[in-house]
């Protein structure tokens, strides 16, 4: 780990349906009924797993830039690391990752003051459409799609200059992203010239502007894991006590409890099921390619997902 090739940790929120009047289950923002836990997990790249490191049960109502629960669990998270000495702070070689839930004042001012890199959703002000316009071509780089290579349609630039960061922590910088929105999409009002414009804060200084960009947008990677925890048991919450149920939560996503194939497995074989707890350890699926497609159906022998059931390979 360094400042140029930092550990990742990433933090994201999700809300859990309650079928019954559990403890602290609360009305959630999407007009349900349930639980919103905070993660964390550690990052180990496109090739590598995801470990879940600290989960938060909280209740329905609980904000989602709520400062002091993304203090909590990133303090967690940074306790779990084998290379974490206590009453040390961890310093460039760890950078944290969030949605623009996690841009507020008190949670950035915290993660500087232990030297932590980070990469935050920045929400840009309502007014800031007018100075975008004013941004040169030049001034546009092109960004990087998933595989690092250049793509059609998205820039990136520098906006750090175009904006009012006073009261942000010193160092921070920003950086917008325009592309072209896929058909039918939705814009806003602040968005310009038919692009979708949004932003990340970050406080690295070294490397390209595509790069860090990229860097920031495979967060997304974060909230595949928690399809994948939902999948294998995040979702079954029995226990009515909240104290109970906070400490099994992390529980039902641990490395242990992984399915077969599971990228989110650390001894998983990736190259049979591509992050995929609904398909078996054998490279084999619960439906067909196709409504006509038998030839090579196989029975499913894995104890794990469907055993007896008639499968087919991926």
């Amino acid at each position: 780990m360094s400042a140029d090739s930092p550990l990742v940790v990433d933090t994201d929120a999700t809300l859990i349906a309650a079928q019954s009047d559990k403890e602290q289950a609360a009305p959630t923002f999407k007009r349900g009924f349930g639980f919103h836990p905070l993660w964390a997990f550690a990052d180990h790249g496109a090739e590598g797993t995801g470990e879940p490191l600290t989960c938060l049960l909280r209740a329905g109502n609980a904000g989602s830039n709520t400062a002091a629960d993304h203090i909590a669990v990133v303090k967690a998270a940074l306790a779990q690391l084998p290379s974490r000495r206590s009453r040390t702070r961890p310093g460039r070689k760890i950078l944290v990752r969030a949605d623009a839930a996690g841009c507020t004042h008190e949670f950035l001012n915290w993660l500087v003051s232990q030297r932590l890199s980070y990469s935050i959703g920045f929400t840009l002000p309502d007014t800031f459409a007018a100075p975008l316009a004013l941004i040169p071509d030049r001034a546009w780089t092109p960004a990087y799609d998933s595989d690092g290579q250049l793509r059609e349609g998205a820039w990136v630039a520098d906006v750090t200059g175009l904006l009012e960061l006073s009261s942000w922590p010193v160092g921070m910088r920003v950086i917008a992203r325009k592309e072209r929105p896929h058909p039918g999409a939705q814009l806003r009002l602040t968005d310009v010239d038919g692009h979708r414009i949004t932003a990340f804060a970050t406080n690295t200084t070294r490397g390209q502007l595509a790069e860090l960009e990229l860097r920031h947008r495979r967060r997304s990677r974060c909230e595949d894991r928690i399809r994948v925890a939902k999948d294998t048991g995040l979702t079954n919450l029995p226990l009515h006590d909240f104290t109970q149920t906070r400490s099994g939560a992390p529980s039902s996503r641990s490395p242990s409890n992984s399915p077969p194939g599971c990228k989110c497995s650390p001894s998983s074989d990736t190259t049979r099921v591509a992050g995929n707890p609904n398909a078996c350890g054998y490279g084999c699926s619960a439906s067909p390619p196709d409504s006509h497609s038998t030839a090579g159906d196989v029975i499913c022998t894995s104890r794990r997902t469907h055993p007896g059931q008639r499968c087919w390979p991926q």
